[in-house]
């Protein structure tokens, strides 16, 4: 497993795509083998963790998803990389009682799993201490000493891990350059002064945020876009000053002008998710009303609904009906018995009709919100001075 040099990140823009099921995972490989464009594929640990920790996706664990990954794709065009590792970031770390000896050892296990996995980068998040954002100080000195064991750890098992590094939690706003250019001073500088190698992305905030199935951040305010967009291109000198790349988080449910703006604006990788869950889980509800199983869709809603899980995704001031919230949380409930035998059913009906496979057609529709975002890949960018940036 592995098999990704340095070199492999030479060439962004990249696009991370969430594991939102083993559809979404089938459809981001496809779009991988039918475009160019570099693809990551980022599990959250609360998606896919170490066997002890589990996770909702598949129940697949970190050494699961890599293998399943890596038979579907041979030529080693999807990059396998963490999303949101650190303390207290993991389902089974959500507990008030948990302190950071603890939350630490937890997420060093699920680092170990990912590197035996041959997972090849890593993203290190210290933005959290048990339901709160971390205090500055605490999160950089998380972030090294995690950073340095996982390194350590790589070393020992002769795996080419590279890294991601973030130490807030992403808001709506846009990080203020001077601010952000101090805090990659303070990351950078504290991770070499232990010896460790450059991390190859920075996270910053860049004015995206997702709230129920729209993006909320300051990016999409019509009278600020331009604006946002000039902070944008400043955090990505910064980072590309310091021979490292930028990350945005949260750019789901983007038009697609805007995501090749910021691609322009120099942002040299974009994370998306949630937005991909929710096509899957309006494509079922569609299919099983087009085949008039109405019993089944209520079912399943009424499941997803009880799953609680749409409750981090409402706005403040949400209206959001019962309906809405379930389809927001349907997707975390695909794994589970009621709703995998309800899918077979579905399956056999469409079958029964001369119609493709549910597979087929769910994994149509993501692969077709993927390539919304490929489209926005810009042309110009081939030619930008950080490709040039050589990663020892």
């Amino acid at each position: 497993m592995g098999g990704l040099t340095p070199a492999a990140f030479r060439r962004p823009p990249y696009l991370g795509i969430g594991p939102m099921s083993k559809n979404c995972v089938n459809a981001m490989i496809y779009v991988a083998y039918e475009s160019e464009v570099p693809v990551m594929v980022i599990p959250s640990r609360r998606q896919v963790d170490s066997e002890q920790l589990g996770g909702y996706v598949e129940g697949w664990s970190s050494r699961e998803l890599s293998a399943y990954v890596r038979s579907q794709d041979p030529d080693y065009l999807v990059m396998l990389c963490r999303d949101h590792g650190g303390p207290w970031q993991g389902a089974a770390e959500q507990r008030p009682d948990l302190g950071e000896a603890e939350a630490c050892a937890q997420c060093m296990r699920s680092f170990e799993a990912d590197i035996d996995a041959g997972f090849d980068l890593l993203h290190i998040d210290t933005s959290n201490e048990g339901a709160s954002e971390a205090p500055y100080d605490s999160a950089l000195r998380r972030l090294a000493d995690l950073y340095g064991r996982c390194v350590e750890l790589a070393r020992q098992r002769n795996r080419p891990v590279r890294f991601e590094v973030g130490v807030e939690t992403q808001g709506a706003d846009v990080d203020e350059p001077d601010r952000f250019r101090s805090q990659v001073d303070d990351m950078l500088g504290l991770l070499q002064a232990r010896g460790l190698p450059r991390p190859i992305f920075i996270v910053a905030q860049t004015g995206t945020k997702v709230q129920e199935t729209r993006n909320v951040g300051r990016l999409t305010d019509e009278k600020q876009i331009a604006n946002v967009l000039d902070q944008i291109a400043v955090l990505a000198e910064i980072c590309h000053e310091h021979r490292t790349l930028l990350k945005a988080h949260n750019c789901d449910y983007l038009p697609a002008h805007l995501v090749r703006r910021c691609f322009q604006a120099g942002v040299d990788a974009i994370n998306i998710a949630p937005e991909l869950g929710v096509i899957e889980t309006r494509g079922l509800v569609q299919i099983m009303d087009e085949l008039e199983l109405g019993s089944a869709k209520d079912e399943f809603l009424a499941t997803a609904y009880e799953s609680k899980k749409w409750v981090k995704w409402l706005a403040r001031d949400s209206h959001a009906s019962d309906y809405e919230k379930a389809i927001i949380g349907g997707h975390y409930v695909f794994n589970k018995p009621d709703t995998q035998e309800l899918m077979r059913r579905v399956s056999y009906e469409l079958l029964r009709r001369n119609r493709q496979s549910l597979q087929a057609e769910l994994q149509g529709l993501i692969s077709q919100a993927i390539m919304r975002y490929v489209w926005a890949y810009p042309p110009d960018r081939e030619s930008s001075e950080h490709r040039r940036i050589q990663y020892r």
